[in-house]
C-alpha cells in the first residue's frame, strides 16, 4: 500500500481536506497564543542578529526551548485536523495504522552510525572551520534540548510537511504522478520555512532533505524512519555548534563551506539508501527481526 494514498480508499471530500486546513493552522497559532501566554519573558526573547549580543546564554537556551515547544504543538493540531477528516490518528503515521517504535529506535540508532564519520570529519577542519573545544556556557541546558526536546520537533515537523501534507495534496489530486508533486511541494516550503534569506547552500541542502525523507515514507510505508534521520541530523548539527562556541551558525544560518554540504549530503544519501533498502516495506518485517 502506498503511503501517500492512505485516504483513497477513505470517505475523505477534497473540499473537507481544504477547510480543516486553515482550522487546523488558526488551531495551531491559538496554541502558540496559550504558550506564550504562560511561558515567562525568559523563554521568548528575540534572538534575531540584532539582539543576540544583549543575551547570556541561559537567555538563548531558554528561547530555543521556547522554539521548540511552539513547534511541538503541530502534533495536537494535526490530531485536530485527523479528527475532523474523521480519520483515527494512526493512519498519518504509517500503512500499519500505529507509530512503529521498534522501527524508530532502529534507525536512530543506524543514523548515529553513519553520522559519526561526518561528525569526526568536521572535528579535523577539512571541510569546514577549524574546529575548537569551546562549549556555549550553560552546556546541561542546550544537552537537554539537543536530547529531550530536538526529536519532538523533528517528529512534528515530519508529521505536517512528510504526513499530512503529503496525504492531503495526493488525495485532492488524485493522478497517477499526483504523489511526486506532494513531495516537491512539500519539500520546497520544508526548505524555505527554514528562512526565505537563508544561504543558497543550506536551502538546496534543505529541500533536498525533504526529498529523502518523502522517499523514507514511501519506502518503509510510514514516518518512523524519516523522523530518526530528522532528529539525529538536528542533534548532530546543534551539538556540533554548541560545543565549539558557534551557536550563530544555527540561529542565523551563516554561509557555509560547499565541502561541508557536500559531505553531509554524501553521508545523508548513503544513510537514505541503506534505510530506505534495508527497511523497504517488503523487507519490513525480516529487518526488524534482525538485531543491529
Amino acid at each position: 500500500m502506498n503511503y501517500f494514498r492512505l485516504y483513497r480508499d477513505q470517505t475523505v471530500s477534497r473540499w473537507r481536506l481544504l477547510w480543516v486546513w486553515p482550522l487546523g493552522t488558526l488551531f495551531w497559532l491559538a496554541l502558540a497564543a496559550g504558550l506564550s501566554a504562560v511561558l515567562p519573558a525568559k523563554f521568548q526573547q528575540d534572538l534575531s542578529a540584532s539582539q543576540i549580543n544583549a543575551l547570556s546564554p541561559t537567555d538563548i537556551a531558554a528561547s530555543l526551548t521556547g522554539l521548540h515547544l511552539a513547534l511541538m504543538l503541530f502534533i495536537p493540531a494535526v490530531w485536530l485536523m485527523m479528527r475532523l477528516l474523521k480519520l483515527k490518528m494512526g493512519q498519518i503515521w504509517s500503512i500499519e495504522g500505529r507509530f512503529r517504535w521498534r522501527l524508530y529506535w532502529k534507525t536512530m540508532g543506524w543514523s548515529w552510525l553513519f553520522m559519526l564519520p561526518l561528525w569526526l570529519l568536521s572535528l579535523t577542519g577539512l571541510i569546514s572551520t577549524a574546529w575548537q573545544w569551546r562549549p556555549e556556557a550553560g552546556l546541561g541546558w542546550f544537552l537537554l534540548i539537543i536530547f529531550l526536546l530536538t526529536p519532538w520537533q523533528a517528529l512534528a515537523e515530519e508529521l505536517v510537511f512528510r504526513g499530512l501534507l503529503n496525504q492531503s495534496i495526493t488525495h485532492c489530486w488524485n493522478a497517477k504522478w499526483s504523489p511526486l508533486f506532494a513531495v516537491l511541494i512539500s519539500s520546497v516550503l520544508f526548505g524555505f520555512i527554514h528562512g526565505v534569506q537563508q544561504d543558497p547552500l543550506l536551502l538546496l541542502d534543505r529541500i533536498g532533505l525533504g526529498l529523502l525523507f518523502s522517499w523514507l515514507c514511501w519506502r518503509s510505508g510510514g514516518l518512523e524512519i524519516a523522523c530518526a534521520v530528522h532528529s539525529v541530523n538536528n542533534q548532530f548539527a546543534f551539538l556540533l555548534v554548541v560545543l565549539s562556541g558557534q551557536l550563530n551558525l544555527i540561529l542565523y544560518d551563516e554561509a557555509v563551506h560547499p565541502l561541508e554540504v557536500l559531505a553531509h549530503v554524501l553521508c545523508l544519501l548513503s544513510l537514505g539508501w541503506w534505510l530506505g533498502t534495508r527497511y523497504a516495506v517488503k523487507n519490513l518485517k525480516k529487518s526488524l527481526d534482525d538485531a543491529i
